[in-house]
């Protein structure tokens, strides 16, 4: 795993920066206080989130903001991988919100348990600790606080075995020996609670072998009842199947009867429609009697035809009188008018003195000669007007006696309908008696039929005639065997439900034996997994702890010595590491306590226990991805010059490919690849490369 940069924003002392780092030793250098230890931190809150206990939200968002972010990119097993975490403030409560973790440009956004999921995932980190929050891999090989490192130094020497026990995953086997034993109590507790089931074992199988006997005389039992029943039985379905019979004799019966009403309906209709044939018939014959003969009639229709043809020449002459009269009218009224045109003329002539038009006199004799012309025209005219009147009046004599013609012809039509009336009522007449003979037979036909018909029937009936006190008869006897069916059935229902009562008990007997039987091979069974347990598997896992446990000493008891001689370059003063992972301190070959040490000499101890658990944890996990990274946080507290140099042996003798080590010692500058200084102005942190 190699860290790339961090984006820091509203994050403590930092507003908004970004922080770029190298391969190789990295040196964060700054005064107490500027915001070195915060650079850690959100690396931390960055991989595993905030933790209540241990990262509380409220303690990384900085103060008067509402919200922030942490960006952190790292390259891990060839992947690039970028992980945002927010923080944000609602009321008086911080809380972490959603973020996202892109890998190799692929981004996923996902709460806080899902990033927490998959950064384990991405350093090969057991899942089992995921709910712990954050990894103790990360935090015994990559970044431990060195004021922990030295608070394990201070640890009883019980809660630090445990806490080794726990780093290593050593522990199981005592929480394997634990759940050993206490799955051996449980054993025990269900070994008596089976025992407490079969105790009875014997009683039930006496009780048993009562219900097979008590069996055997109930099935005899059963067999004579069901054999009663059975013959009773066959008795009724034979009576039920004659009785089935005699109703369908009974239906037959009563079908015939009704075919037979239904045929003496039919007659008595067919006899009342003869009757009222034969009165229509007589009805029809009177009226005939009263009516013309059919020669009368036609008789009468040709004179009126004959009469009708002279209509049109009436009706032309009509129309053509009618044309004479309006011109000899024309005539008269031209003749008139120019009548009183001369005698117009005539008058204004005779008063005339002087030609209005010459202005000459006009003499007696011109006037005289004018009187004369016109009186001329006027005779003419008058005896003209005596022929357009004689004329007018011949013609409407003529046109009168036409009309009287016409009116004549027209109720001679009125009347030659009446009589076509009459003429196709005769017809009518004859032809519906024609009809009704006709139907008169074939309603005689239907009678004798029906009759024929009522006959058959009569004699289909007869022989069935006692088929209803048959009925009757059968009826009783099966209501009889009814009753004694019922009874025989509950008799054998009776015994054999106390027949099926032993079963089932004897069932359920079964069932608890098989159960008691098995419940005391459980308790045997159980008591023999108890023994191993006991005998053999809780000393094995001592033994097996024992081993690994012998294992991890020996090698961290091997690296912490060679970390400490690194960092203590002093005869007199030598440390190594108990059976109870302590490390006991000897000076000039006596042992002193951890509390007499100066600040460099326990730094040098507790830097040194930091190590060996690196190299340690590193070599016994194959799968984490961290192995390549260390963070050491203010790992010189209390070092003199010469302790400040031996620094740069552990960084040589660490072959890492990314240290970050934070401090306030100058003289690391002077062996690291890079510096990242740190300064603070008005509670403001800010980075100078």
């Amino acid at each position: 795993m190699f860290l790339k940069s961090i984006h820091l924003k509203n994050i403590r002392s930092y507003v908004d920066e970004r922080i770029s780092f190298s391969p190789g030793a990295l040196l964060i250098e700054g005064d107490i206080g500027s915001g070195k230890s915060t650079i850690l931190l959100a690396i931390d809150f960055a991989l595993f989130g905030a933790r209540a206990n241990e990262l509380p939200a409220s303690s990384l968002l900085r103060t008067g903001t509402n919200r922030g972010e942490v960006v952190l990119e790292f390259t891990i097993d060839g992947r690039e991988v970028e992980i945002k975490r927010v923080l944000e403030k609602k009321g008086a409560s911080v809380t972490q919100t959603a973020g996202h973790i892109t890998i190799n440009g692929t981004r996923k956004d996902l709460m806080s348990m899902g990033m927490k999921s998959l950064v384990f995932e991405l350093l090969g980190y057991p899942k089992a600790d995921i709910k712990a929050g954050k990894s103790m891999i990360y935090r015994y090989t990559v970044y431990t606080p060195q004021e922990q490192m030295k608070q394990i130094m201070m640890q009883k020497p019980d809660d630090r075995l445990n806490t080794i026990r726990a780093i290593f995953n050593i522990d199981k086997y005592k929480r394997i020996r634990e759940n050993a034993k206490a799955t051996v109590r449980e054993l025990k507790k269900n070994s008596s609670h089976l025992d407490g089931m079969a105790y009875d074992l014997g009683l039930k199988q006496e009780k048993r072998a009562a219900l097979l006997k008590q069996g055997e005389v109930l099935s005899d039992e059963v067999k004579k009842k069901e054999s009663v029943y059975m013959k009773i039985k066959e008795n009724l379905e034979g009576k039920k199947e004659e009785k089935v019979r005699v109703q369908e004799a009974l239906k037959k019966l009563n079908a015939l009867i009704h075919e037979k009403n239904v045929e003496k309906t039919r007659l008595e209709n067919e006899e009342k429609m003869l009757l009222h044939i034969n009165e229509e018939i007589k009805d029809t014959k009177k009226k005939l009697e009263q009516m013309k003969s059919e020669e009368e009639y036609k008789k009468n229709i040709a004179e009126i035809e004959k009469g009708i043809l002279e209509k049109e020449v009436l009706l032309k002459r009509e129309n053509e009188l009618d044309e004479g009269i309006k011109d000899v009218r024309a005539k008269l009224t031209e003749t008139n008018t120019r009548k009183r045109v001369c005698e117009e003329t005539m008058k204004n002539i005779l008063a005339l003195s002087q030609c209005p038009t010459c202005k000459q006199t006009v003499s007696s004799e011109y006037k005289d000669g004018i009187r004369q012309k016109e009186e001329d025209k006027i005779e003419k005219f008058r005896k003209i007007l005596v022929l357009h009147t004689n004329a007018l009046e011949e013609l409407k004599t003529e046109l009168k006696g036409v009309k009287q013609k016409i009116e004549v012809i027209v109720e001679n039509e009125k009347v030659l309908i009446m009589i076509k009336v009459e003429l196709a009522s005769l017809k009518d007449a004859k032809e519906s008696i024609f009809k009704r003979k006709q139907k008169q037979g074939g309603y005689e036909a239907s009678i004798n039929a029906l009759k024929k018909s009522i006959e058959l029937f009569d004699k289909e009936i007869e022989p069935l005639c006692d088929t209803e006190d048959m009925y009757v008869k059968v009826e009783k006897e099966v209501d009889i065997l009814n009753g004694e069916h019922t009874v025989s059935l509950a008799q054998f229902e009776k015994v054999k439900q106390q027949l099926s009562g032993i079963d089932n008990e004897k069932v359920a007997l079964d069932k608890e034996i098989d159960e008691k039987i098995l419940a005391k091979k459980e308790s045997e069974s159980l008591r023999e997994i108890t023994n191993w347990l006991n005998e053999y598997f809780v000393a094995l896992m001592e033994t097996m702890e024992k081993h690994i446990m012998l294992s991890v000493l020996r090698d961290f008891d091997m690296l912490f010595r060679e970390w400490f001689n690194i960092l203590m370059d002093d005869d007199s003063l030598q440390a190594r590491i108990d059976a109870g992972f302590t490390p006991v301190i000897e000076q000039n070959s006596y042992e002193t306590s951890y509390d007499f040490l100066s600040g460099g000499e326990k730094t040098s101890i507790a830097l040194a226990y930091r190590l060996a658990l690196n190299k340690v944890i590193n070599d016994m996990c194959e799968d984490i991805k961290t192995k390549g990274l260390l963070i050491l946080d203010e790992p010189t507290d209390g070092f003199s010059s010469e302790q400040l140099d031996k620094v740069r042996d552990v960084l040589v003798e660490l072959k890492l490919g990314q240290t970050i080590i934070v401090s306030h010692e100058e003289k690391i500058e002077s062996f690291v690849d890079k510096i990242i200084r740190v300064v603070k102005k008005d509670h403001v942190s800010q980075v100078i490369i």
